[in-house]
């Protein structure tokens, strides 16, 4: 279901078009996956899928330096944004879909 996003012989632009189009094609099958689903409510994402994963994480009391590791993040600063930047409804509602 998720696109492999290789890298081997891509420089500059074109390694940019590359990782963009399996963006593309991975946000086009979670729609597809949503549609399956039946989920109506939202469009499903890689940003819904990676702030999901995130919020999972927080409260499963998983360490938010953890957590940055994980997202890639280059300081926890970053991640204590990330995930201080949602009002705690938007997570009560997220957290329904699950």
């Amino acid at each position: 279901m998720l696109p492999i996003v290789s890298i081997a012989g891509y420089k500059g632009e074109q390694l940019y078009n590359h990782i963009r189009s399996r963006f593309g094609r991975n946000n086009k099958n979670l729609a597809n996956l949503a549609k399956v689903l039946e989920i109506t409510d939202m469009k499903l994402t890689s940003y819904v899928s990676r702030h999901t994963m995130a919020m999972t994480l927080q409260d499963n009391q998983v360490p938010r330096e953890v957590i940055s590791q994980i997202l890639g993040h280059s300081d926890l600063a970053t991640t204590n944004t990330y995930l201080d930047s949602f009002a705690s409804s938007v997570i009560d509602e997220a957290v329904k879909v699950l």
